[in-house]
C-alpha cells in the first residue's frame, strides 16, 4: 500500500527496520537467511499486543536471486512490546500494537497486516536497504521479502493532553520493541523504511510525524550502512529523520535506510521507540485539534515494518565443546595438541580453529597440534561465509620445563632376594626349567612373555578424577589414556597432599612441586587505592583470593594493563597456602586515559581479568536542574558560591577533581531527551520541588544506568514525588518529615572538607519523610532525622553508589552561607558534593 495523506487524519508513518546479521567476506551469491511467506510465519492481521514469532529462511542465491528453502537448525526472531509508558482507553489499552492502524470512523484502532510484503509501506526502494553478505544498496527484494508491521497510535497524547507540537519537534517516548533470537547472531542489520507522515486538522493545522529509535543495549553501537538523505545517525545508539519537513516520501521527507549493530553472539536487540511531531504552519488553531476530545472521534497514528535477515553461517550458533579447560605438555614434549581435547562434532562446511583472543581478531593460530604455553579459544570456522560459531570457554596451556635425562647407578649390594611368584607365557616354570621364577632377583612377581606386554588398567582423564578419593591408595597405578602417560596416586608434598601423578619425567633430584589452585576470583577482588588518568598510582594494589592452594612455590609476575595503558600489575613471588589464600597485585605507572584498565592473570594452572576503573583528571562539572531549590538555582545562591570558590573547588582547592561547574534547567525539556543525550551533556541531574511523570522519571533511571549520577531532593506531601521515588525501586510514598537530623557516626560519602561523622544537620521549611523499611536493599544511611524515625540522606542500593537521595534540599540551603566552607553541615554537603563528582568521574 503506498502511504498518502489524507485530512483529519494523522497519516500513516511507516517505519521499516528490518535486522540482518552483516558478515564481511564474498558479497557474492552468499546464503541468508530472511523473512518470507511460509514457515508457519503469520498471515493474518492485528491489532494486538502478542508476540510475533518469524522462522526465517534461507535465500540460497543473495544478493540478486530469491529462491528460498528451509534453513537447520531452525532460527527464529521474536518481537515483543515491553515498557509501554504511554497509555489509553481503547483497547488494547497502549499505544505501541503489531498490526494496527488508523481508522477515521471512531476511537478504535484499524487492522492491518501483521506480516505484509516490504513495498506495502512507504514508498520505498531496494536500494535503501543492505542486506547481510551483500554490499551497500542490495540484497532485500521489497516486493518479495515481508516484515512484522508495528503501529503507533497518538491516542494517548490526545487523552493526556501531551505537550504541543513545536516548528521543530516534540519528541514522545512509547515502548520498548525488543527482539529475541533463538540462536545468537552477529552484527545485525537494522533496516528503516518510510518513516514520515502528516496529517492536515480540521483548525487549518499540519502536523508532521516520524518514528525515531534509540539502541538502549549496553555495549553495542550504530553504523548506518545506507539510506535517504533524511536517514540519519547522529550518534552511535541513535536514529532521527533528519528533514526538516517529515512526509510520507521517502526522499523528500520520509526516511528508510540501513544500519548495522555491532557486536557479536547477540540473543537480544532493544529499541526504544519514540514519536517525533511537528507543526510545521505553527497554527493557533493547533490546540484545538489536540485534545481528548479530538480523539475521541477519530483514531490516527503511525505505522512501521520491522524484519530480520541473517548471513547463513555453516559454523552453527554452539561453541566447541571440550574436555578441559587447561593442558600442559607431558615431556620429553614441550608442546601441547589443542586439538585433542576437542569433543564435539565440527559441523559440516566448517573447520575448528583456534585464536589468542575471545573475538577471533588477527589470524588463526597457526599450531594449534603444536601449542606453546598461553591462553587459546576455540571456534568453527565457516570460510565460504567468512563467520564463526560462538567463542567456547578459554584453554590456558602450561608449559613445564623437561630436564634432561639422569640415571643413578642401581643398588647392588645387600641380600639377594629370589622372586617367588611368576606367571610365563614361555613355559619354563619350575625348579628343572632354569630355576624360573627364582632366578629374577628381588621381585614381587615376574611376568614374561615374547609377544605379550604388562597392561594397566586403562583409564581417561574424567574417569581418573572420579575415582572417589576413599578408594584411592598411595602407590595406585593407572593409564591415562587422555594426556597418555602412566599416573601413580601419590605425594609432592612430603605427605601433606596427595593426588594423580603423571610418570613424565626422568629424574635424579627429588621432584619440585609445581604451585597449583582450583579457582582464582578477580571479580571479588579487594581494590586500594585510586588511579586517576594522568597522574602517577601511588598505594594502588588490588588483592586477589584464590581457593584450593597446594603450598608450592609461584613465580613472580609482572603485567601490563590493556584498554587503559601505562599501568604494571606486579606480583611478588612466593608459595601458595594449602587451601585458599590471597595474593596482592601492586599497581603502578600513570594510566594515559580514563576507563577501565585490565590485567589478564595466569596462575596456579587458573586465570580471570582483573579491572580496574581510571578515573578522568579534573572536569568542569556539568549539572542539569529539574525543578526549583536545585544546586546551583537561584534558591541555593551560598552554596553556589562556595562550588566556583576556586579554594573549595579547583587544581590548588581542596577538592581538586573539579576544574568548574556548568548548571543547565532542564525542566521543560527533560521530556523530550533521551538518557543518551542527557549522558552526553550532563554528568550530575539533581531534581528539587516538582512532581514529574513515569516517562521521565525513567528516563532519570536510564541515565544512571549509563554511568550518569542523580540527586534527589524529597520534600513534604504538597508535591508529588512518587515517580522518581519508586523508579529507584523505593515502596510507598514518602511523607512529612521532621527538620533536624545527624549523620551517621559510621557511613560517610566522603572526608574531602573533613570528618562528618556525627554532625548535626537542619534542613528548611517543609521536609519529606522515608523510613529504613522503605528502601532498596544494599542502601547506605548516612544520616537520620532526629525524631520520627526518618532517614534524612541515603544512597540507592544496586546502582553503585550514583543515586543519592535526600529528605530536603534545605540542607544545601539554611544555614549555608558566604563562600568559604567551614560549619559541620556545609563540609557534610560538600563531602557529599565531591562523592557524586567522584562517581560521575568514575571512581
Amino acid at each position: 500500500m503506498k502511504k498518502m495523506i489524507f485530512k483529519n487524519d494523522i497519516k500513516y508513518l511507516y517505519t521499516f527496520i528490518l535486522l540482518a546479521l552483516f558478515i564481511p567476506g564474498n558479497i557474492f551469491a552468499q546464503a541468508t537467511l530472511e523473512f518470507t511467506s511460509g514457515a508457519g510465519n503469520p498471515t493474518g492481521s492485528g491489532p494486538t499486543v502478542t508476540n510475533q514469532v518469524i522462522t526465517l529462511q534461507k535465500n540460497t542465491d543473495n544478493p540478486t536471486g530469491n529462491t528460498f528453502t528451509t534453513f537447520t537448525p531452525t532460527t527464529t526472531a521474536t518481537f515483543s512490546l515491553t515498557n509501554q509508558v504511554q497509555t489509553m482507553t481503547p483497547s488494547p489499552n497502549v499505544g505501541v500494537v503489531f498490526g494496527g492502524t488508523s481508522n477515521t470512523a471512531g476511537s478504535s484502532l484499524g487492522s492491518f497486516s501483521l506480516f505484509p510484503l516490504i513495498n506495502s509501506v512507504g514508498s520505498t526502494g531496494n536500494t535503501n536497504f543492505t542486506s547481510a553478505n551483500s554490499s551497500a544498496g542490495s540484497g532485500i527484494e521489497v516486493s518479495a521479502n515481508r516484515n512484522i508491521t508495528v503501529y503507533v497510535s497518538t491516542y494517548p497524547l490526545l487523552q493526556a493532553n501531551a505537550p504541543l507540537p513545536s516548528t521543530t519537534s516534540v519528541k514522545y517516548r512509547y515502548a520498548d520493541l525488543v527482539i529475541n533470537f533463538n540462536n545468537p547472531v552477529n552484527n545485525p542489520i537494522i533496516h528503516f523504511g518510510g518513516c514520515g507522515g502528516g496529517t492536515a486538522g480540521a483548525s487549518g493545522s499540519y502536523l508532521l510525524l516520524s518514528a525515531e529509535f534509540e539502541l538502549m543495549d549496553a555495549g553495542l553501537t550504530l553504523t548506518r550502512l545506507s539510506g535517504s538523505t533524511e536517514f540519519t545517525v547522529p550518534t552511535p545508539s541513535t536514529i532521527i529523520n533528519g528533514s526538516s519537513q517529515y512526509s510520507s516520501v521517502t526522499g523528500s521527507g520520509g526516511m528508510s535506510g540501513s544500519v548495522k549493530v555491532n557486536g557479536e553472539n547477540i540473543s537480544s536487540v532493544t529499541f526504544r521507540i519514540y514519536l517525533s511531531a511537528q507543526d510545521n504552519l505553527s497554527t493557533a488553531g493547533l490546540p484545538a485539534d489536540w485534545n481528548a476530545g479530538n480523539g475521541s472521534n477519530f483514531h490516527t497514528g503511525d505505522l512501521f515494518t520491522i524484519g530480520v535477515s541473517v548471513g547463513a553461517c555453516n559454523a552453527g550458533f554452539t561453541a566447541p565443546v571440550l574436555s578441559a579447560t587447561s593442558i600442559s605438555n607431558s615431556c620429553p614434549a614441550t608442546t601441547v595438541d589443542l586439538n585433542s581435547i576437542h569433543t564435539g562434532t565440527v559441523p559440516s562446511g566448517s573447520s575448528l580453529v583456534w585464536f589468542t583472543d575471545n573475538a577471533h581478531t588477527g589470524t588463526a593460530y597457526a599450531t594449534p597440534a603444536a601449542a606453546a604455553a598461553g591462553t587459546y579459544y576455540a571456534f568453527y570456522y565457516d570460510a565460504a561465509n567468512n563467520c564463526y560459531s560462538p567463542v567456547s570457554t578459554p584453554v590456558i596451556v602450561t608449559i613445564s620445563t623437561c630436564s634432561a635425562a639422569c640415571y643413578k647407578p642401581a643398588v647392588t649390594s645387600g641380600t639377594v632376594l629370589d622372586t617367588k611368584f611368576g606367571i610365563t607365557a614361555l613355559g619354563r616354570a619350575g625348579a628343572n626349567n632354569s630355576n624360573w621364577p627364582m632366578v629374577r632377583k628381588g621381585a614381587w612377581i615376574a611376568l614374561e612373555a615374547k609377544t605379550k606386554g604388562f597392561v594397566v588398567n586403562r583409564l581417561t582423564a574424567a574417569q581418573i578424577a572420579a575415582i572417589p578419593t576413599a578408594n584411592c591408595v598411595e602407590g595406585m597405578m593407572v593409564y591415562d589414556t587422555t594426556n597418555s602417560c602412566l599416573k601413580i596416586y601419590t605425594t609432592t608434598d612430603n605427605g601433606g597432599t596427595y593426588s594423580w601423578q603423571c610418570f613424565n619425567t626422568q629424574t635424579c633430584p627429588d621432584a619440585i612441586p609445581i604451585g597449583a589452585v582450583t579457582g582464582i576470583n578477580c571479580n571479588g577482588a579487594t581494590n586500594n587505592g585510586i588511579l586517576v588518568s594522568g597522574t602517577t598510582a601511588s598505594g594502588v594494589n588490588s588483592v586477589i583470593s584464590y581457593t584450593g592452594g597446594n603450598g608450592a612455590a609461584y613465580s613472580g609476575q609482572v603485567l601490563a594493563s590493556t584498554g587503559v595503558t601505562g599501568l604494571t600489575a606486579t606480583l611478588a613471588a612466593g608459595n601458595f597456602a594449602s587451601g585458599s589464600g590471597t595474593l596482592t597485585y601492586v599497581i603502578t605507572g600513570t594510566p594515559n586515559s580514563s576507563g577501565t584498565a585490565s590485567f589478564t592473570i595466569n596462575i596456579g594452572g587458573q586465570s580471570c581479568v582483573l579491572t580496574r576503573t581510571v578515573a578522568a583528571s579534573a572536569i568542569n562539572v556539568r549539572i542539569a536542574q529539574y525543578g526549583p531549590f536545585t544546586i546551583g538555582s537561584a534558591d541555593h545562591p551560598n552554596f553556589k558560591l562556595q562550588l566556583l570558590n576556586t579554594s573549595n573547588y579547583g587544581p590548588s582547592g581542596t577538592y581538586t577533581g573539579a576544574s568548574g561547574f556548568t548548571f543547565t534547567d532542564i525542566t521543560s525539556t527533560l521530556g523530550t531527551q533521551t538518557a543518551a543525550q542527557l549522558k552526553s551533556n550532563y554528568d550530575i541531574i539533581n531534581t528539587g520541588y516538582l512532581a514529574m511523570t513515569v516517562a521521565q522519571a525513567q528516563t532519570i533511571k536510564d541515565f544512571v544506568n549509563l554511568g550518569g549520577v542523580a540527586i534527589v531532593f524529597l520534600d513534604s506531601t504538597s508535591k508529588d514525588f512518587s515517580s522518581i521515588f519508586n523508579i529507584f525501586g523505593h515502596t510507598g510514598t514518602s511523607g512529612d518529615g521532621q527538620q533536624l537530623a545527624t549523620a551517621s557516626s559510621t557511613e560517610s560519602l566522603s572526608s574531602y572538607f573533613g570528618n562528618t561523622l556525627g554532625v548535626a544537620l537542619s534542613g528548611s521549611d517543609t521536609m519529606g519523610r522515608v523510613i529504613s523499611s522503605q528502601l532498596p536493599a544494599g542502601s547506605r544511611i548516612i544520616a537520620t532525622e532526629n525524631t520520627g524515625g526518618g532517614i534524612a540522606v541515603w544512597t540507592v542500593g544496586g546502582y553503585n553508589g550514583k543515586v543519592i537521595f535526600v529528605w530536603d534540599e534545605g540542607l544545601f540551603r539554611n544555614p549555608i552561607s558566604g563562600a568559604n566552607i567551614d560549619t559541620d553541615q556545609e563540609k557534610f554537603v560538600h563531602n557529599l558534593m565531591a562523592y557524586a563528582i567522584d562517581k560521575a568521574r568514575g571512581l
